[in-house]
């Protein structure tokens, strides 16, 4: 915990020289370590302004930031950059009111949430703020942060100015994901180690290149059964920004023949199932001794990662009688209720699912996720 005695205002001045002082500050996704200094600037401000505020590290995970204790949760975060973009460093510049530089708007959006807290305007403001470092990963932080805390929140907001998305916005679902490793390794020592049968890499590999056809569509059996399809509304909010949407997804590379309802539409209703990793040991004197592979897939609600686990490990089972199929993360597809902008009370834009590894689908999960000791270690590699 740190708090001081010194308080300023967000007065205009003050603004000016935060956002010149954190926009000299590069926060790209590759770069673990710059985030973390820039989460130290944003915590030395709020330091500044009297709010208490807690920095959180959890063994393997990056740092997280808390300040305030209200029942609502605000969301925001610091690292930036599409994983496909540069991001030099240097102070920004500034003409008249515009300032421009590398990840500035995602910086002025953090800026407007911490002016939630600080500030004579608001007086025990009843909001807890989240500075996240790790969105990219998938807000492993943040998750890890809401299960060891045992914190509730009754209303949860994602600070999302940089998405090329109509704002104030409303998502009533988040994806849910299933991390799993498959490993397969030789029946026994004493073996023949120059067997061909005993080629772990080719056995591995043939076994999980069946999950998905060369068009992408997972053939994992009753992968997509129960899911909750998108209706007509849910289809026409994400064709409205799906021009904008697809342009901004396109940064740093392009996806080649596909059209910007196609790019949007894929990043809010598509299931999906890819391998993160795939290693064997070194070879030495004959042939490795194991393989594995992660496997990364995305659900939708309505999709249960515990069915699609049982599943996995039945296919890979069939083919690999001796592999084990082991969960690194599983996190259940949130869905949450929208009583009050049903009723009409407050207008804001609704979309069906939150886009890709969001914080907006945590606090809607029930029970959010069970952890594994393996997720540790999958972390600290």
């Amino acid at each position: 915990m740190s708090t001081t005695g010194i308080r300023s205002s967000w007065d205009v001045a003050s603004i000016r020289r935060a956002l010149r002082v954190l926009g000299a500050q590069p926060c790209p996704v590759s770069d673990p370590g710059a985030v973390a200094r820039g989460l130290r600037i944003v915590r030395d401000m709020l330091d500044r302004r009297g709010v208490r505020t807690d920095l959180v590290h959890a063994p393997d995970l990056m740092p997280l930031l808390v300040a305030g204790d209200g029942p609502t949760l605000v969301i925001t975060y610091l690292d930036d950059a599409h994983p496909g973009a540069s991001e030099p460093g240097g102070p920004p510049s500034s003409d008249g009111d515009l300032v421009t530089t590398p990840g500035i708007t995602r910086k002025a959006g953090v800026l407007a949430a911490c002016g939630l807290l600080g500030s004579p305007k608001f007086d025990a403001p009843p909001v807890t703020l989240i500075v996240e470092t790790d969105r990219h990963r998938g807000s492993l932080a943040l998750e890890d942060w809401l299960a060891r805390s045992g914190r509730r929140f009754t209303t949860a907001l994602w600070e999302s100015v940089d998405l090329p998305i109509h704002v104030p916005a409303v998502f009533s679902a988040g994806m849910g994901q299933l991390i799993a490793r498959v490993q397969v390794a030789m029946p026994s020592a004493g073996d023949d180690v120059f067997s061909a049968c005993h080629d772990v890499g080719h056995q591995l590999t043939s076994a999980i290149s069946g999950l998905k056809s060369t068009d992408a569509e997972v053939l994992l059996p009753g992968f997509y059964d129960d899911i909750h399809a998108p209706g007509a509304a849910d289809i026409a909010a994400i064709e409205d920004i799906a021009g904008r949407f697809a342009a901004w997804a396109r940064i740093g590379e392009a996806p080649e023949g596909l059209t910007s309802a196609h790019v949007a539409l894929s990043a809010f209703f598509a299931p999906s199932l890819s391998v993160s990793e795939l290693h064997m040991d070194d070879a030495k004197v004959a042939r490795s001794a194991s393989a594995w592979a992660t496997l990364d897939l995305r659900l939708l609600p309505g999709q249960s990662p515990d069915a699609v686990l049982r599943a996995l490990r039945q296919y890979v089972h069939q083919r690999l009688p001796g592999a084990t199929v082991e969960p690194l993360l599983v996190r259940q597809p949130g869905l949450g209720g929208l009583t009050l902008i049903e009723a009409g009370e407050v207008q804001f834009q609704r979309y069906p699912i939150a886009p890709g590894d969001s914080p907006a689908g945590l606090p809607l999960g029930r029970g959010l996720a069970r952890r594994r000791r393996a997720l540790r270690r999958r972390m600290g590699r």
